[in-house]
């Protein structure tokens, strides 16, 4: 290969990936065009009381560590408290999680 037809190959795989470059600079600009005009969020504000908005059924296995926090929506301060816990398990009031081992099922 001769020294221009190098240059001319070096020339045409620049083009190349000058249009590649251009292609990916023109999807970052649509991209940040969508991400800037993004449509109106129209769902509502929570309500301001309290309102336990989680799983009703949490399972874990005998002798394992137990980690459940509470989901709620609501104005804050909220205090928690739980009736019939079963043995080993534990409710933080102002955190609302839920730890402990069980020891059976």
């Amino acid at each position: 290969m001769s020294g221009k037809q190098f240059l001319l190959a070096k020339v045409k795989l620049a083009q190349r990936i000058a249009r590649r470059f251009a292609v990916v600079v023109l999807a970052f600009q649509l991209l940040h065009l969508a991400a800037s005009s993004a449509a109106e969020i129209l769902t509502p504000a929570p309500p301001a009381q309290p309102r336990i908005n989680g799983a009703r059924v949490f399972g874990v296995r005998p002798e394992s560590p137990f980690l459940f926090t509470i989901p709620f929506t609501g104005e804050e301060p909220v205090s928690f408290s739980a009736e019939g816990l079963p043995e080993g398990l534990s409710l933080d009031p102002v955190a609302g999680r839920i730890t402990g081992k069980l020891s059976k099922p």
